[in-house]
């Protein structure tokens, strides 16, 4: 969930619109240094940075901060547009300056979303203000924060939008928040679910439709992001990783871990450049 200022104007930096040629086509690997938003038009986007894989729809948004890989997951035929942006500095102004947005979500009124889109296309090119790109996009962002939150029943009448209720989204955020911060042991579904008062399969269903991904996956990404840190910051066997973060053996382990990052647990510690000396336990790894 971001939370966007609604009294000082976003800054503005550059936009445009990536339509796939093939469908082979996948989003090249980089830096992202500011914000970025993406608009599904047509077909399906696969994107990714350091905290998870997403699945952006026809007629639906994805909003990511900056992070030091995006990448796409898959390839993608899809047509999309991406604006990217700065948050101002608002320095002391008090929370009720800003407004939450969703990091994904369906957009229910799609027609709106594109006539504000023309607008600031059309002063990009028509080069008429700087400034007036950095409104546009904020009363742009403004917009999707009215659809989902203010016109609720516009939302709860879209069939096409089941699922994407606020409730639902909120608790998605709820659930990265927990794995997060406990993805350094062997975190399960049924522990999240009882923490969030749901049953299991009922919260993997709702994580599962707003983004994309299987709770299960998402879990296992987070944990293997817990063994990199764990691999090449401390002197933990692979074997001592592989239980404290839940897993019953390091063969286990090493193939989740492969299977998620691409190579071995033993091959990304000496990447790493903290190699130690192999002991007996972890003599298991391939």
């Amino acid at each position: 969930m971001f939370q966007i200022p609604g009294q000082t104007a976003l800054d503005f930096l550059w936009l445009g619109k990536e339509a796939t040629q093939s469908p082979e086509w996948i989003h090249y690997s980089r830096a992202l240094h500011e914000y970025e938003l993406m608009i599904v038009d047509d077909g399906i986007l696969y994107i990714a940075d350091e905290f998870g894989k997403y699945t952006v729809s026809k007629g639906e948004y994805i909003l990511m901060a900056p992070c030091r890989h995006q990448y796409g997951w898959k390839p993608s035929c899809c047509t999309f547009h991406w604006l990217h942006f700065r948050l101002p500095d608002t320095g002391s102004t008090s929370e009720t300056a800003f407004f939450p947005l969703p990091a994904q979500a369906k957009i229910p009124d799609f027609s709106k979303v594109q006539t504000l889109l023309s607008q600031i296309y059309h002063n990009e090119q028509t080069c008429v203000s700087l400034a007036q790109s950095s409104f546009l996009l904020s009363a742009l962002l403004l917009e999707l924060h009215n659809q989902l939150y203010l016109n609720r029943k516009v939302l709860q009448n879209d069939q096409s939008a089941e699922g994407f209720s606020q409730h639902n989204i909120d608790l998605c955020e709820k659930i990265k928040t927990y794995v997060h911060w406990n993805r350094n042991h062997g975190v399960k579904v049924r522990e999240i679910a009882s923490y969030l008062q749901y049953s299991p399969r009922h919260l993997s269903s709702i994580f599962s439709k707003i983004t994309g991904m299987h709770l299960k996956t998402y879990i296992n990404e987070q944990q293997m992001e817990a063994a990199k840190e764990m691999l090449s910051g401390s002197p933990l066997s692979i074997t001592e990783i592989a239980y404290q973060l839940g897993f019953s053996d390091n063969h286990n382990f090493s193939r989740t871990f492969k299977r998620v990052t691409g190579q071995t647990p033993r091959d990304y510690r000496c990447k790493s450049g903290h190699a130690t000396r192999t002991r007996f336990s972890d003599t298991g790894d391939r």
